[in-house]
């Protein structure tokens, strides 16, 4: 059984126009969403064309329930300029921890070759920026010339054909297994040198008073957002530099283990890994994109409730290079009564590499 591994943002509904592009056309802008109720017929639709080879040989023989269970859990489509024109799907292959993955992919028949070009580097961009990446392996069967052909542009290694393994159209075929290999991503560089708490002098301490509320479904928009996961205080990386397909991070409202609530129109924040016997949780703080001047005032409230409405004794919680630790970020966590107590050296992955994360904690003696 392979784990699924889904990459690409749900983009927001956008209505399926029938027009087919010229086959001389430039990429057009691309988005994707993962798969739902909304794309069922133009899902259908793809199939009933008998060269979709999207993980089958027969697309247009599918019966309407198997082909919506080949997309029921980790396929995205992929949209240009609002219409449905493909599918994709990335598969982790071999062992968890290889980095080796396995794209499937493909767009409509009446595609230009350039938006399979787009689509596929589209997509590579996007795992990229989630995860580290040794092996990407991607098939086509040797019935599928124009799938080849585009592999060989894309500069894919040709690995060879397992052969006689499919019945396609009454002979057996075999499927040519392509490839591209990156090398093992050296470190980030360490951050700076932070500054101790007495550089924090300067950050008022008295911020505007953040009203945290419990969450309702009304506010599942707070819970997504392009942050690191998991982080102290996630403040939304730039869009300039970031993929175009890169997926947001999505947190879970029904976690166990959490105590999960929102400051209203700003962010989430969340007190995962809970330990009542100890009274000690990681906070997690999401604020959505424009709210960053907000950061020092929602860390206040969390860390109040969290000691004075939970009865918590330690909070603790990731920073992230990335993120920008150090500087003012490293002092808003000071001057809310957080210390640094550890470096974790790649810790995560984001943003296309491997970054360093500290632990901050704070106690209730000291906040």
């Amino acid at each position: 059984m392979t784990t699924q591994t889904t990459i690409l943002a749900a983009a927001p509904e956008i209505s399926v126009a029938a027009v087919a592009p010229a086959r001389g056309e430039a990429p057009a802008p691309l988005s994707s969403r993962p798969f739902s109720d909304i794309d069922r017929e133009a899902v259908l639709d793809l199939f009933a064309e008998p060269d979709f080879y999207f993980r089958t040989v027969r697309p247009d023989a599918l019966a309407q329930a198997e082909i919506l269970e080949l997309v029921s859990e980790d396929v995205h489509v992929i949209l240009a300029a609002g219409r449905v024109v493909g599918l994709y799907a990335v598969e982790q292959a071999g062992a968890d921890h290889g980095c080796h993955y396995e794209l499937h992919l493909r767009l409509r028949e009446d595609t230009p070759d350039a938006w399979w070009h787009a689509a596929y580097h589209a997509v590579v961009d996007a795992l990229l920026w989630r995860t580290e990446i040794i092996r990407l392996v991607v098939r086509a069967g040797d019935f599928d010339p124009r799938w080849q052909r585009i592999l060989h542009e894309l500069g894919l290694n040709d690995e060879g054909v397992l052969a006689g393994v499919v019945l396609h159209r009454g002979q057996r075929h075999g499927y040519r297994y392509m490839s591209r290999l990156w090398a093992p991503t050296a470190s980030a560089a360490a951050p700076a040198s932070l500054p101790d708490e007495a550089d924090a002098a300067g950050v008022p301490r008295a911020c505007p008073p953040e009203r945290i509320a419990g969450y309702r479904d009304g506010h599942a928009h707070l819970l997504r957002g392009h942050w690191v996961p998991g982080e102290l205080i996630g403040t939304a990386i730039a869009a300039t530099g970031r993929p175009v397909l890169a997926e947001p991070h999505t947190v879970s409202a029904a976690a166990a283990e959490q105590e999960l609530y929102v400051v209203p129109d700003v962010g989430f924040v969340r007190y995962a890994e809970l330990d009542w016997i100890h009274r000690r949780a990681r906070l997690e703080i999401g604020l959505r994109e424009g709210a960053e001047g907000r950061a020092a005032a929602v860390l206040s409230a969390a860390v109040r409730f969290g000691f004075t409405n939970l009865g918590l004794h330690r909070l603790y919680g990731w920073a992230t290079s990335v993120s920008g630790i150090g500087g003012e970020a490293a002092a808003t966590l000071a001057a809310a009564g957080f210390r640094r107590e550890a470096v974790i050296p790649d810790a995560v992955w984001f943003a296309g590499r491997p970054r360093t994360r500290e632990i901050w904690g704070v106690v209730d003696d000291d906040a």
